[in-house]
């Protein structure tokens, strides 16, 4: 029941036909030369030619990797700052005030790893698709803990001093480039048709092995809003590499959504909450196994594949009637969670798309 997405005979269900260049629009392309894609006919709306360019495409890759190197710029000036500032400020310290500092430095790097490191929360204080970068403070505490030890060690040779200032830098700039895989895993392009009572198409996860449940997800979510979009490209825009964290895929989608007059939003919640969210729009939703839950309902685990401890991406369509209806990367088909599913798997945080402005077009509903 799976078909390759974007064939002369695909049928969706109600989403609009929006042009990848311009969403909200259907015509082509007055500024790229289009490329050789697809047909879509929609119900009850005739047939739309969509037609995805060439010179799109690569003006998304270019935008993808910009941000990450302004991103990655800023930092590393900011950590230049941060070392010759905390060296002119500590200069005539005493060395029991530089090992304090160290010592509080190497607490603010624990609290921060634990408080703030890739939570999605962050997208809050820093709504750039590159927070991935913006939000990796380790090159700041690094450059100070590496002044503070500078004069510390101020009184032994150049030579004695180097080594550790270069496993700093080298820590520093591993901290930011790790986020950047060089290449994204193999995908296939494969989709479920849409399923009563939901109007959209699921991407499934393919990779070997399989780590992009989130790409796929997002896929999924763009596609509901008429944004072409397929999982190897989502992989590669949310930094995909042994798995997707909830930065990248936010990257991946601000990358996308670029010119649409819409916005990926932070979204925490409870149940009620979520589904009076998902009744205009689809919600990406950040689910999890505990080992708790797991030693509860084996089934989890056994029949459906989940990994205790292990986070999964998977879309939300809406709810009716005390069911939510599911978009699982890593299912066959449409899924089906109850209430106790919900709260057994659900971290009650994820992803939603909201308009920039009132003007802005939203996605419309996916549940009939």
């Amino acid at each position: 029941n799976t078909v390759p997405a974007a064939t002369e005979n695909d049928v969706l269900g109600e989403p609009p036909t929006l042009h990848s260049c311009h969403p909200g629009r259907s015509e082509s392309c007055p500024k790229h030369q289009p490329g050789p894609r697809t047909v879509r006919r929609i119900p009850g709306d005739g047939t739309e030619i969509d037609q995805p360019c060439r010179s799109h495409e690569r003006d998304l890759r270019i935008q993808h990797m910009e941000h990450l190197r302004l991103a990655v710029g800023l930092m590393a000036l900011l950590s230049v700052a941060a070392f010759f500032l905390t060296v002119r400020l500590f200069r005539r310290a005493s060395p029991v005030l530089l090992d304090l500092v160290a010592v509080m430095v190497l607490a603010l790097i624990g609290v921060y790893l634990r408080t703030v490191w890739g939570q999605l929360w962050v997208v809050n204080w820093i709504p750039l698709p590159s927070v991935i970068v913006l939000s990796n403070w380790f090159p700041i505490f690094l450059a100070i803990l590496s002044a503070v030890l500078w004069l510390r060690m101020a009184a032994r040779p150049f030579l004695r001093r180097a080594p550790i200032q270069l496993a700093l830098l080298v820590s520093a700039a591993c901290s930011v480039l790790y986020v950047i895989p060089r290449s994204p895993p193999a995908c296939r392009n494969e989709w479920i048709e849409p399923e009563f009572p939901v109007t959209f198409r699921i991407c499934r996860q393919t990779s070997d092995p399989p780590v992009t449940c989130s790409a796929a997800a997002a896929a999924t979510l763009l596609a509901a809003l008429g944004i072409d979009a397929n999982e190897a490209e989502m992989a590669r825009l949310c930094l995909t590499r042994g798995g997707t964290t909830w930065l990248g895929m936010y990257h991946g989608l601000s990358i996308k959504l670029m010119g649409t007059g819409l916005k990926a939003k932070f979204f925490e919640g409870t149940l009620a909450q979520l589904a009076a969210l998902s009744a205009d729009r689809p919600v990406l939703l950040c689910c999890e196994l505990s080992e708790t839950i797991a030693a509860m309902v084996p089934e989890y685990r056994e029949a459906d594949g989940w990994i205790p401890g292990v986070s999964h991406t998977v879309v939300c369509f809406g709810e009716k009637n005390g069911t939510f209806f599911i978009g699982d990367p890593s299912q066959p088909s449409l899924e089906r969670w109850d209430h106790r599913r919900m709260i057994d798997l659900w971290t009650g945080t994820g992803l939603t798309i909201a308009p920039l402005s009132d003007k802005s077009p939203v996605a419309p509903r996916g549940v009939r």
